[in-house]
């Protein structure tokens, strides 16, 4: 689907810079490096992640080697791969910084701590921020914290794109989420019939379907590795399209 759409996308709206959550790119969970290739042959130019990052082995490797890719940087130092890297775009050196949210989300370090400091060292004329997070609230605290620090502070994580995108008063760009790219005949990408067979039976998810139940503080959890093949019969490209004004403002959005 992302390889018939972009190039087009990319011509519509003279794109100068595509950054690709690549977070469930490896069959419906995490990223390998073959997705990841994949993704940057379609015309992505910077991948980030999020809670999923080491869900392959595999990977560790590739995101140590290859700096397009990010993780989120309040994960712990030694941690396989980056939390940030810098892109040349249209003459301009754009730092891609990846956080994850802390609500509900295992991380090392204090997201708006973290940014801080990699603000201070990061060497770009341009920062986009993507904020990994659970919760709106964090978003967009995130999004005032930041606000006239950074171009842009784009929410990812829930797979459903809000109507919450705006030009903050210091100039930074905010959205809580740019949702997915899938099969819009799904739960988050997932075949409806299994999640319903796990919200109405208390049964979690494995590879073949339900299985026996899980239940973790009140909450019921499945895996993701039963979504559809890519696209399904409807998917749907969901993003944010963003553009500096050199004077007067921050970041015209487009969502489309």
């Amino acid at each position: 689907m992302l390889k018939a759409l972009l190039p087009g996308l990319r011509r519509r709206y003279d794109v100068g810079l595509v950054i690709c959550n690549a977070e469930n790119s490896a069959g419906g969970v995490g990223v390998n490096e073959k997705s990841a290739k994949q993704l940057f042959e379609i015309g992505a130019d910077a991948l980030t992640l999020g809670n999923h990052a080491y869900r392959h082995k595999d990977v560790y490797e590739y995101l140590d080697r290859e700096p397009r890719i990010v993780r989120p940087l309040n994960f712990a130092a030694g941690n396989p791969g980056r939390g940030s890297t810098v892109i040349e775009a249209a003459g301009k050196r754009v730092g891609v910084v990846n956080l994850s949210g802390q609500v509900h989300l295992n991380v090392a370090r204090n997201p708006f701590m973290a940014i801080d400091a990699e603000l201070e060292k990061l060497e770009a004329d341009v920062v986009v921020v993507d904020f990994h997070a659970e919760v709106t609230s964090e978003k967009v605290a995130m999004g005032w914290y930041l606000d006239g620090r950074v171009a842009a502070v784009l929410g990812t994580h829930t797979h459903v794109p809000t109507a919450d995108g705006r030009v903050l008063p210091g100039g930074t760009g905010f959205i809580s989420d740019v949702g997915m790219t899938g099969s819009r005949t799904s739960v988050l990408g997932v075949k409806p019939e299994q999640v319903l067979s796990v919200v109405l039976t208390n049964a979690a998810l494995d590879d073949h379907g339900p299985v026996e139940c899980l239940a973790v503080e009140g909450q019921q959890h499945f895996m993701v590795d039963n979504r559809l093949p890519e696209g399904g019969e409807d998917g749907g490209l969901l993003g944010i399209v963003a553009g500096k004004q050199e004077f007067d403002g921050w970041l015209a959005f487009d969502l489309s």
